[in-house]
């Protein structure tokens, strides 16, 4: 003001006319210099303006609590609604038209019923079946496929038995009877669906054993001598279907394995330390020379017959020569010589081993075998106590363990007489029935002579055989007895006794099982005809309405409002509400000519009007946006309570409401700002300062926020309101204890 007096001051004082035209150019520079200064302050304060506005204009916490009350409108009109609901849902209900709403109890009933029909029905038709169905079992007979039904059978009936028990009694577990019910049924599916049988060759050391399995191939495969030839245990299986070639596997033990055995390997009779330690250097030299680590077995591939031979001549050093005895596992040789199609031979050594892995194992194998011949030497008629302690443990803990038991007398073609060949035959006989062997699976046999037969390969010593034991009751055909005996074993009661076990446990565990259950289900179920069942659930359906509406319609759709609304409102604390973007765009100020103040607070008035105008503008599309994708969203949600209806549910929430309050919370602080920063020019500082001083009463924290940044850089262009706001405080911090009081106030 004092430059314009100034100016008018000299403008009365004209000297003359060059003076007078010098002092008309000094003005009108003046002006101008004066308008484009105004021009860039309103600049600065626009963009001061803009970046209060958008670091505070829309606060993202004041319109997620503008959220939670509109929310809580909605709930606290839905639960108004609530008997008005539940009265318009048991009419449709009534009326059939919520057909897809069941309770969990209903649900449970028609569970219970249904597994309760089922147990019924196997008890009065399943099981006598499947007594009839044993009872008349043939030779012929898919036996297998029988089992392996029935088993499948039985495992649904004891599912039912679990889910009556878990709707009535609350225990989600089988109990432990049950479960071991369920694995002896499934151990037994596994046995009878296996595609080889294993039959395992066992006895004590010269028993015969090698030659035995000679005479059942018909050719001399395994190696046999005076002395003990098999040391490793050797598996005879069919030809390879993926690889007809392979003929031989060789199995190491790994590094492991072999350090465990050769630890405990015991000294031999009469052996001095000094050999013990040489013969243990010597396995140890052997096992390096012979095994790799990362190669344990090895694989012998051929189908040339004279290869064959070559390749089971090496064979033989492995299988014979014990000190390979911790080195290699076992022996695979793949014929198609075997017995039958689909059996496994497997010859075991190691059931005397003073080793106890090697004995172990050897047992394991014969307790896991489908069946099994012991062997044993006729010109020893008593059985060892080896023997005897063998045979116990094999029965130890094993089903039916001697009925797949098969007695193999051997070596009675060396009898002299007649009389010798009974005394010794009656007494071995015997010894084999009395440790529970089945009379009519006890043979007695002369391999050699089988294998001669087989083989041609000697015509005068077999016919010396046969001339000398021809006078032997049963010893000339006592292997071919043994070998149809087997089959018919293998074939049919094996498969017999499986199915036999299986027809047991229904009858004497299962069974009772279902009853329980049954008396169980029909504390539940009082009737067994459908429609008393279905008027019993109806009248139950009536009588727990008010417990199926909540549970099943009502307090779901309140819990998936709450969780939406949740996972919702995440989203607008990370969604930009940009107003000051709009509401700056379009003031580019020209620069002012001649009087430019009056024309500056003219210029400012507009921009703040247009400003105001795009607030609201802005502040409308934000409410639209909210009550779009909350308010109706939620309305939606909660219209779950009928969806067959759909609009059973409606807000008395408005658009025109929503729009009210969010353009009131936005112009709140936007107006303020906006008036504090561009509405007044800098020179009607007063006003300015009531400006500021309404904005600090309106949103104090922002105002002090505002202070502290014009703090942190004093000589910036666009800190004028801070500066302003700085002189209000400066006012009223008269003293350190009120500026503390203050501090603490307006800080965030």
């Amino acid at each position: 003001m004092e430059s314009m007096k100034k100016l008018q001051s000299n403008s009365k004082n004209k000297p003359s006319s060059t003076s007078t035209s010098l002092s008309n150019t000094y003005t009108t520079e003046l002006y101008i210099n004066s308008a484009k200064s105004i021009s860039e302050q309103i600049r600065d304060d626009k963009n001061e303006c803009r970046s209060i506005v958008s670091e505070y204009g829309v606060d993202p916490n004041e319109l997620l609590h503008l959220l939670e009350r509109w929310t809580q409108q909605l709930i606290f009109e839905y639960k108004q609604r609530r008997e008005r609901f539940k009265l318009l849902l048991k009419e449709k209900w009534e009326r059939g038209e919520l057909n897809n709403m069941k309770s969990n109890e209903e649900s449970n009933r028609r569970l219970l019923h249904v597994h309760i029909q089922k147990l019924n029905e196997w008890q009065q038709i399943d099981l006598p079946n499947m007594k009839h169905q044993f009872d008349d079992l043939k030779p012929t007979s898919n036996i297998k496929d029988i089992t392996t039904k029935s088993i499948d059978n039985l495992l649904e009936i004891i599912a039912s038995i679990g889910v009556i028990h878990q709707n009535t009694t609350n225990v989600t577990t089988i109990s432990s009877s049950l479960n071991e019910t369920i694995d002896q049924l499934k151990r037994i599916k596994t046995i009878n669906e296996k595609e080889y049988n294993t039959i395992c060759i066992i006895g004590l050391e010269k028993a015969g054993k090698s030659s035995f399995i000679n005479a059942l191939l018909g050719f001399e495969l395994l190696p046999f001598r005076i002395e003990r030839c098999t040391q490793i245990q050797t598996i005879l299986k069919p030809p390879c279907r993926e690889n007809p070639t392979l003929f031989a596997t060789i199995e190491f033990y790994d590094s492991n394995e072999f350090l465990s055995l050769i630890n405990k390997l015991p000294k031999k009779k009469d052996e001095t330390n000094n050999e013990y330690e040489k013969r243990v250097t010597y396995i140890r030299q052997t096992q390096q020379n012979t095994v790799t680590k990362d190669k344990l077995r090895k694989h012998y591939q051929t189908s040339d017959e004279a290869q064959r031979r070559t390749i089971t001549r090496e064979l033989h050093a492995y299988i014979a020569n014990e000190v390979y005895l911790n080195i290699v596992k076992h022996v695979i040789i793949y014929t198609n010589k075997l017995p039958g199609e689909n059996y496994i031979l497997l010859d075991v050594p190691g059931c005397d081993s003073p080793i106890v892995e090697h004995r172990t194992s050897a047992i394991n194998a014969v307790r896991n075998s489908d069946a099994f011949f012991f062997l044993t030497d006729g010109q020893r008629p008593s059985l060892t106590n080896d023997q005897i302690y063998l045979l116990n443990e094999i029965q130890d803990g094993h089903f039916d363990g001697m009925k797949r038991a098969f007695g193999i007398i051997t070596k009675l073609d060396l009898c002299q007489t007649r009389a010798k060949y009974q005394e010794h035959r009656t007494k071995t006989q015997a010894e084999l029935e009395q440790k529970n062997f089945l009379h009519e699976h006890i043979f007695t046999v002369a391999a050699n002579v089988n294998l001669l037969e087989e083989t041609k390969s000697d015509s005068a010593q077999l016919r010396q055989i046969q001339q000398h034991i021809d006078q032997y009751d049963s010893l000339l055909d006592g292997f071919n007895k043994c070998k149809q005996t087997l089959s018919n074993y293998i074939e049919y009661e094996l498969p017999h006794t499986r199915f036999r076990q299986v027809v047991d446990m229904a009858q004497q565990k299962i069974s009772r099982y279902v009853q329980d259950a049954i008396k169980i289900g029909r504390q539940i179920i009082p009737s067994d005809s459908e429609e008393s069942l279905e008027n019993y659930i109806k009248r139950l359906n009536i009588e727990t309405w008010n417990d199926t509406f909540d549970n099943e319609r009502y307090l779901p759709v309140l819990s998936k409002a709450a969780y939406q609304f949740q996972i919702r409102t995440e989203e607008i604390i990370k969604e930009n509400h940009l107003i000051e973007k709009d509401m700056l765009e379009r003031h580019d100020i020209a620069v002012f000519q001649m009087n430019p103040y009056d024309i500056e607070a003219q210029e400012r008035e507009k921009i703040v009007k247009h400003m105001l105008q795009v607030v609201q503008h802005t502040s409308q599309a934000l409410a639209n946006y909210m009550y779009e994708k909350y308010v109706q969203v939620l309305e939606k949600i909660l219209n779950d309570i009928c969806p067959e209806q759909g609009d059973l549910f409606q807000s008395n929430l408005t658009i025109e409401q929503c729009e009210i309050e969010v353009r009131t919370l936005v112009l709140r602080v936007t107006h303020s700002v906006i008036m504090a920063t561009i509405r007044w020019p800098h020179i009607y500082r007063d006003n300015r300062i009531a400006a500021a001083e309404e904005l600090a009463r309106i949103a104090p924290t922002i105002a002090y926020n505002v202070y502290e940044n014009s703090q942190q850089e004093p000589n910036s262009n666009i800190d004028n309101l801070g500066k302003t706001i700085g002189v209000i405080f400066e006012t009223i911090m008269v003293n350190n204890i009120s500026n503390g009081i203050l501090m603490a106030l307006f800080r965030r």
